[in-house]
């Protein structure tokens, strides 16, 4: 193993470490809710009539009620997953970035593409998915259109062997011309679930939305002088925003709002981080 090898290995040890320390604080701290009784932990039952959009802590899975029939399930590392439907959510990947930077004379390895296509399809076969949505921005730029992009993105649809749909996004649609084999949508609802890009366009309250677009992470106090910096799943009222799937994407810390709860994954693992453990802007 050489040194560059050890010196990852050595950052994921200590990073695994740290968050162990968060997860127990988190176990410590997280409730479901808070009744006027004091520090009592509040019955799913109560819960649900004070608000209609409840995740359900034991499972990590977001019921949504009335419409009980409907769940959607937080999958590491960036997935939404609607149990009813098979359905796979997620949300900027912006496939072709590492492209577009390399054709303005930027020198950045390529890969990406390749790596999170494949993650992805691991994901459709475990959970044996029937269909597959992108809350925007599946792409980044026209520059990154490449022919090589298209031959990888074919091929990863044929091993899928899924419907594969696309609600257009802010960089989709700088895009003359999207592959043919993908379907095009301003939006997608699934029950009483409805798909879209950004969380500004999100007006209907019969409706629980998913969304993406704001790349959302958070810093996790872990000691006196550290942190972590995590890409978070943010649910805010009657809508949920994705982490950016894409490993060549950035994120952007997120100034939490009173009720907002938050999701972290790491490796297998996702958990509910009280909003006393995030560090603001």
């Amino acid at each position: 193993m050489g040194c560059g090898a050890d010196e990852k290995a050595s950052r994921n040890r200590l990073q695994d470490e740290s968050y162990k320390k968060v997860l127990k604080e988190c176990r410590a701290t997280c409730y479901y809710g808070q009744s006027n009784e004091g520090n009592r932990r509040l019955t799913n039952d109560e819960i649900c009539k004070t608000s209609p959009w409840v995740i359900q802590q034991k499972h990590l899975r977001m019921i949504l009620y009335p419409a009980t029939a409907h769940e959607v399930h937080l999958l590491a590392p960036a997935v939404a997953f609607l149990p009813a439907t098979a359905t796979l959510i997620l949300a900027d990947l912006h496939l072709g970035k590492s492209a577009t930077f390399r054709a303005r004379g930027l020198a950045i390895p390529d890969g990406d593409d390749a790596h999170d296509l494949a993650r992805i399809a691991a994901i459709v076969h475990q959970h044996s998915a029937r269909e597959i949505i992108i809350a925007g921005d599946l792409f980044h730029a026209p520059a990154g259109i490449t022919p090589e992009l298209q031959s990888l993105l074919a091929h990863f649809l044929q091993e899928v062997a899924v419907p594969f749909h696309l609600v257009t996004g802010n960089h989709d649609q700088k895009i003359r011309q999207l592959p043919k084999n993908i379907s095009i949508h301003p939006s997608i609802d699934r029950g009483k679930i409805r798909i879209i890009h950004d969380p500004a366009h999100v007006v209907d309250s019969d409706y629980f939305h998913i969304t993406g677009h704001w790349h959302p992470v958070v810093k996790i106090r872990e000691g006196k002088t550290t942190s972590l910096r995590l890409p978070a799943f943010l649910q805010r009222g009657n809508f949920l925003v994705l982490p950016a799937f894409g490993s060549f994407t950035g994120g952007a810390m997120i100034s939490l709002e009173k009720n907002d709860r938050i999701f972290v994954a790491h490796r297998d693992q996702i958990a509910e981080i009280p909003a006393s453990l995030c560090l603001v802007k």
